[in-house]
């Protein structure tokens, strides 16, 4: 079952600063089994980073996508629509072409576009120790 904040929740959240936010994204990941990013139908959302050429955006709802991409601000293709995407995806795609490729992840935006930029290898290291610590779901 995905995660589904209320209105509260999502302003609370937003209102984090990035490494908070990012602790949140692991464990409800973790948790969940899940994470969303957007996509124009061709490509996946990508932010350059300050210290990576390239990032993955993500975040733990689709609640949060849908808020950064209907930013009136935001240059965005006009068929940017959010999307689910399986743990499984995620280690056996995403992060090895990420990794290819030099780029790292973008981990929660806020509207505002402040996120927790990461390697793919932190990344991937900090959501295997929390699925590894998370109980198992039946």
């Amino acid at each position: 079952m995905a995660f589904e904040p209320t209105a509260a929740e999502v302003r609370r959240l937003n209102n984090l600063p990035s490494e908070e936010r990012y602790k949140f994204f692991i464990e409800t990941v973790a948790k969940h089994k899940q994470m969303f990013a957007y996509t124009d139908g061709n490509r996946m959302g990508m932010m350059e980073g300050q210290d990576l050429p390239g990032l993955l955006l993500v975040w733990p709802a689709m609640t949060f996508v849908d808020a950064f991409c209907l930013d009136e601000n935001r240059e965005l293709p006009e068929l940017t629509i959010a999307v689910q995407i399986s743990l499984a995806a995620v280690f056996d795609h995403y992060l090895p072409a990420l990794k290819r490729e030099g780029f790292g992840v973008g981990v929660f935006p806020d509207p505002d576009g402040h996120l927790a930029e990461l390697s793919v290898e932190q990344f991937e290291a900090d959501l295997r120790g929390a699925l590894d610590a998370s109980p198992a779901q039946h």
